[in-house]
């Protein structure tokens, strides 16, 4: 009902039927996107007075963009400097200025027009990244997580490009396994590792998979255990978005 009301304001202000208060023609020049706009209104106006106080302003700390919202410009949300969680699942969505977030802690993209993101003013996100090198990458997405209950965590789209602000590194653009095949027996394990990259001063930041979990399954850090007969393909693959990957093949007796 909210939502309908905020929409109707907004035809009813387009026609000349009601009169705009001052905050409301603020807000419509801070939030371009009229999507966004009444998304905001229906979210934070908790005095029902189609605008937004310094109090309800403060108040926001969660915004969930859907998908097929319509949003397409994200434009205004700057406002929010105690957001702490941002979620955005719409593919309209192609760029987020998240530097007025220092509290983020919960940050997740889904959306394939988004090339990158700049998480430099993020200390959460960034320390995050810091302390769990390894992400898990699963599904066309890339995840950080520190597994606490209101912890944090972030999960983007792969290939999103996400700068820290720390001394960057160059892509990498090969690397090798400590082992390209292995053989092991029901209930055994092994350790696969990144002996080298190239160039040397690149990232060794990793992910690994399996693809066959009922023959043999691996952890963040490497691990690989044999769970059943037959042969599957560990790849691990670049945490640093170049799209580099190095496998290794295991039987299981």
């Amino acid at each position: 009902m909210k939502r309908l009301v905020a929409v109707l304001l907004c035809v009813m202000l387009m026609s000349g039927c009601v009169t705009a208060t001052a905050g409301y023609m603020e807000l419509m020049k801070q939030f371009p996107d009229m999507n966004l706009l009444n998304l905001v209104i229906l979210l934070y106006d908790t005095d029902n007075d189609g605008e937004l106080s310094k109090k309800e302003i403060k108040a926001a700390d969660t915004l969930l963009i859907e998908a097929n919202s319509g949003i397409t410009d994200l434009s205004g949300i700057e406002i929010f400097t105690n957001m702490e969680c941002l979620l955005i699942f719409d593919d309209g969505i192609s760029k987020i200025n998240l530097t007025k977030f220092p509290k983020l802690r919960v940050l997740s993209v889904n959306s394939k027009k988004m090339k990158k993101l700049d998480i430099s003013k993020n200390p959460i996100l960034v320390q995050l990244m810091r302390e769990y090198p390894n992400p898990v990458r699963e599904n066309g997405f890339i995840t950080y997580s520190d597994g606490k209950d209101y912890g944090s965590y972030m999960c983007v789209k792969d290939g999103i490009q996400l700068i820290t602000g720390e001394a960057s590194s160059p892509l990498m653009k090969s690397m090798k396994l400590n082992k390209t095949k292995a053989t092991l027996k029901k209930g055994k394990t092994l350790q696969l590792k990144v002996k080298s990259v190239k160039p040397s001063s690149a990232s060794k930041a990793v992910t690994w998979v399996s693809d066959n979990t009922g023959v043999a399954t691996v952890d963040k850090n490497g691990k690989v255990k044999a769970v059943g007969k037959g042969s599957c393909t560990i790849t691990c693959t670049a945490a640093d978005g170049s799209g580099v990957t190095a496998t290794c093949v295991i039987k299981v007796k």
